[in-house]
């Protein structure tokens, strides 16, 4: 359990900009992840950017940080590794990504994604909640919702 907070945390760390560098995600192969963002509403926190974090988790469970996709239009598709395990995590910000003043929220998936499906992130913010939903289906096929996971393979 200890181990799992660790990596939560480094994962917080570093999906914030504390403990990577700004790097944006290379999208590899064809696309199979296709994005959409909104944020709706008014409130003191307005969220003004969404980013996307890609971590990929090796073997001994260290979080490789991939690269982050910035939400800057309502929808745009990337192609992320097959066959391996990855951590994606949406941030909704009030602020620029490297400025530590404004609100941060954080939602975090643990996936593998396999090869001959299409996956879908919806990642939502009003001023009652923020959303981070992600779903697969076999290409060409309809898409079910995936439920939130975490890292269970590091002890």
């Amino acid at each position: 359990m200890a181990r799992l907070t660790s990596l939560c945390l480094l994962a917080a760390l570093a999906a914030g900009g504390c403990a990577t560098a700004d790097k944006v995600y290379q999208s590899g192969g064809e696309n199979n992840l296709r994005i959409t963002g909104k944020t709706l509403g008014d409130s003191f926190a307005q969220v003004n950017r969404i980013y996307l974090y890609v971590y990929e988790v090796s073997q001994k469970c260290k979080l490789d940080y991939l690269g982050h996709v910035a939400l800057d239009k309502p929808a745009l598709e990337v192609g992320l590794p097959t066959g391996k395990l990855l951590v994606l995590t949406a941030e909704f910000a009030s602020s620029g990504r490297f400025d530590r003043s404004g609100l941060r929220n954080q939602y975090s998936y643990a996936i593998e994604l396999r090869p001959g499906y299409d996956y879908a992130a919806e990642i939502v913010h009003t001023e009652q909640f923020h959303k981070f939903a992600l779903s697969e289906g076999r290409r060409g096929g309809s898409m079910r919702p995936l439920e939130r996971r975490k890292l269970e393979a590091c002890p």
